[in-house]
């Protein structure tokens, strides 16, 4: 099972295998986490890293026009180092990372655009749901229910208040949820155009 060729790696990430999934966390995730740590990271930054490595290969490869032109490794382990480059950098400002702690085994690839814009989106979602998550439990049933574009009338009976006062609730919930967004250091990091 562990002579997994990359495109049944790709494909088993797609099908979200469980098999495949621990296939690729044994193989994988002890030079991710010896790279974050060697690089100013915690085994927590490592998991992290590692997870959103794989989502961003899970959102890339149900593309249409994805060809994985290199190895699984290489490709995860060129998300992993622009994904914790970058953390890395906004963290310490003027830390950089070692590109060559991977090793020599595979040469590390360049990504292309729109990769890096996934990650980026990807990077954002995180940053956003961070400070979801800090919201009140309520607060996050809300905003989830008008996200899932749930009739106002559902919501109001679903949380057992009227209407007038739904509407004044997610008014509130969304402010506090802007306003931490606004308050963190890192704001203009993710939205650097706006």
């Amino acid at each position: 099972m562990h002579n997994l060729s990359s495109n049944e790696i790709v494909n088993g990430i797609l099908k979200n295998d469980k098999i495949v999934l621990h296939v690729i966390y044994r193989s994988y995730f002890g030079q991710v986490s010896r790279y974050v740590q060697r690089n100013h990271g915690s085994i927590e930054d490592a998991q992290d890293v590692f997870q959103e490595a794989i989502m961003v290969i899970f959102q890339k490869s149900k593309t249409t026009e994805f060809v994985l032109t290199c190895s699984f490794k290489s490709f995860l382990y060129t998300i992993v180092r622009y994904l914790w480059n970058a953390e890395v950098y906004k963290k310490h400002r003027t830390t950089r990372v070692d590109g060559d702690d991977f090793g020599n085994f595979d040469e590390l690839e360049d990504l292309d655009h729109d990769t890096i814009r996934l990650i980026e989106e990807t990077e954002t979602k995180r940053f956003i749901q961070k400070h979801f998550s800090t919201l009140s439990d309520k607060c996050q049933l809300l905003l989830k229910l008008f996200i899932d574009r749930v009739p106002m009338k559902e919501i109001s009976d679903l949380m057992g208040i009227s209407e007038k006062f739904v509407k004044k609730k997610k008014f509130e919930c969304k402010e506090k949820l802007i306003a931490r967004i606004k308050n963190d250091p890192f704001y203009l990091e993710f939205f650097k155009d706006l």
